[in-house]
């Protein structure tokens, strides 16, 4: 019932955000942490019956790499615990649950498990959960940057609403500036700059886009992340009336 709170909101009045000690929507201390340890655990079970399904079958080593490192990035979710526990700062468990359906669509399915190659519209449909997750995150930062102490402050919507959509594609933009340097680094096909595959890993009889149509993926990445990031910004125009009220 809580998710249908959290995501419904827009049929109440006016709602403000400030900080709330006791708000439902975030996890007790104990829970979170525990929560995030059976996650990693199933993970890295997960990594160790892959990879070594990887050896077994012969594949190259190239690919068992890479494959750990993917699994290797999906841990590093514990981040918004540690950063809780320095800076005493608490995640909403409905972002948090989120933030780790996408990094295990992302990094365990569309890489390790090669769903990127296997679907083509993976990829699309990631950019544009991208795009509610950023606007959603671009939110929760805004909250830790203006409330404090449960003092509130006053935010026109529309501004907001502005500021979120610009955070998302903002985002988006740094994250295709990774993928470029991935891509040049380690010569993979995160950008999907490969016509024969869509893949992340290519071999050698991969055949490379040519002139404007090289650039497709990219432009498509933000766009996509674009169609995701209006509709929830307009979900939070009309459910606040201001960031916070004084």
């Amino acid at each position: 019932m809580q998710i249908f709170a959290f995501f419904f909101g827009v049929f109440k009045k006016k709602q403000y955000l400030c900080a709330r000690i006791h708000n439902p929507a975030y996890m007790e201390q104990s829970k979170f942490d525990r929560a995030i340890k059976i996650i990693c655990l199933l993970i890295a079970v997960m990594a160790v019956i892959h990879i070594g399904w990887l050896i077994y079958q012969g594949e190259e080593w190239f690919k068992v790499i890479f494959a750990g490192m993917q699994y290797l990035s999906f841990e590093l979710i514990i981040f918004p615990s540690l950063l809780r526990k320095r800076l005493n700062v608490e995640f909403p468990w409905v972002l948090l649950a989120l933030i780790v359906i996408y990094c295990f669509s992302c990094f365990i399915l569309g890489d390790a498990l090669n769903f990127y190659g296997i679907f083509t519209w993976w990829d699309d449909w990631l950019h544009i959960e991208s795009g509610v997750l950023l606007v959603m995150i671009g939110m929760w930062l805004l909250r830790l940057a203006l409330v404090e102490n449960d003092k509130p402050i006053h935010f026109n919507r529309w501004i907001l609403a502005i500021y979120l959509v610009l955070f998302s594609l903002g985002f988006a933009a740094f994250w295709e500036i990774v993928e470029f340097t991935l891509d040049g680094l380690f010569d993979i096909n995160m950008q999907q700059f490969m016509a024969s595959t869509t893949g992340t890993i290519t071999i050698a009889t991969d055949v490379p886009r040519c002139g404007r149509e090289a650039l497709y993926d990219t432009m498509i990445d933000v766009s996509y992340t674009l169609i995701g990031a209006v509709p929830t910004a307009i979900y939070y125009f009309f459910r606040y009336k201001f960031v916070a009220y004084s």
